[in-house]
């Protein structure tokens, strides 16, 4: 995500420079060399192809040695692309993928820190049985069930842990699942620049 953040930047503040332009001047000055180098000589080299020693110093200091996040909505609408949340109001909790087998709805992945599961004290390997009354048994059951709620409800899951059954109260959150789409596939008008920008960038198929 970094990498494509900078290289948006770059072909938007620079005439010809891209992302390929740094590596291909690392390659020159430390791979081909076989020379070690670090996230500071990256940014020495971001500077030299850029001929802006300022701009490779905010870059990594914001993005890389910071914790800060590139604004990717207004680097893609440069090219023509609107990022949104795909499902707009809608409950969630949180990321997770569920395997079903028989009547057991176990989760596959680890819970992420903050997350509504995580809270609720869920993490891989549990077994969901139910939401308040909804039992979860395949995808369709646990997609009903979130569609129920809206960001902040609270409700009762129901789940066994190592072999213990358990409850914990489970509060929603926003859905923040994101989607790209066109500037076309919305019936909005695709200005000459964002049309120039996506095809360098995406290169001439991508102007169908």
């Amino acid at each position: 995500g970094v990498a494509m953040a900078l290289d948006l930047m770059m072909r938007d503040q620079f005439k010809d420079i891209s992302l390929d332009s740094l590596m291909q001047r690392a390659w020159q000055v430390h791979g081909k060399t076989e020379q070690p180098y670090s996230a500071d000589d990256l940014r020495d080299v971001l500077a030299q192809v850029t001929s802006d020693e300022e701009f490779a110093e905010a870059f990594f200091a914001r993005f890389v040695s910071g914790r800060e996040i590139p604004d990717f909505g207004k680097l893609l609408d440069k090219a023509g692309f609107i990022l949104r949340h795909a499902n707009e109001g809608a409950a969630s909790a949180g990321p997770v993928s569920l395997g079903f087998v028989g009547e057991a709805a176990i989760i596959q992945n680890n819970t992420i820190v903050g997350t509504p599961l995580y809270e609720a004290g869920l993490d891989r390997g549990d077994q969901v049985i139910a939401i308040d009354r909804l039992k979860i048994r395949n995808q369709e059951q646990w997609d009903a069930a979130l569609e129920r709620y809206k960001p902040g409800d609270v409700a009762t899951i129901h789940y066994k842990q190592r072999e213990i059954l358990r409850s914990s109260p489970l509060t929603f959150s926003t859905d923040d699942t994101l989607e790209l789409v066109t500037y076309e596939s919305e019936e909005q008008q695709l200005s000459h620049s964002q049309q120039a920008f996506r095809t360098r960038w995406l290169g001439p198929d991508s102007e169908e």
